[in-house]
């Protein structure tokens, strides 16, 4: 199934260049690659996202995959430094939250998890 979405992706961003879809597809080919283990190509997705479309509703999502990718490689410094930039008014807002003060209890600092959390 991931195979064929990353398929479908691949296609959509050769075939629709100029399309306002272009960072989705991008995002959707960075949480394939998540899911798959592929945590550099994930990342080097989440760089192009960051630096092609910073005003797209689809860097938050990009945004709390590549803070996940960090928090689930034990550098929480980068996971929080990441997650905290996902806007508020995201979909992912809440889970990049959530995954935020995760990693200040991680790092043993507890009024930042609850700082995160408020």
């Amino acid at each position: 199934m991931k195979d064929a979405a990353m398929n479908i992706y691949t296609t959509s961003r050769q075939r629709y260049v100029a399309s306002d879809w272009q960072p989705f597809y991008m995002f959707g080919q960075q949480n394939i690659h998540y899911k798959k283990g592929n945590f550099k190509e994930a990342l080097a997705i989440y760089v192009d996202i960051e630096n092609q479309f910073p005003q797209s509703d689809a860097v938050h999502g990009a945004r709390y995959v590549a803070g996940n990718i960090y928090f689930d490689q034990n550098n929480y410094r980068m996971a929080v430094e990441i997650l905290a930039r996902v806007d508020s008014t995201s979909r992912y807002f809440p889970y990049a939250k959530y995954t935020e003060a995760l990693a200040h209890l991680a790092m043993n600092n507890m009024d930042a998890a609850l700082g995160a959390l408020a």
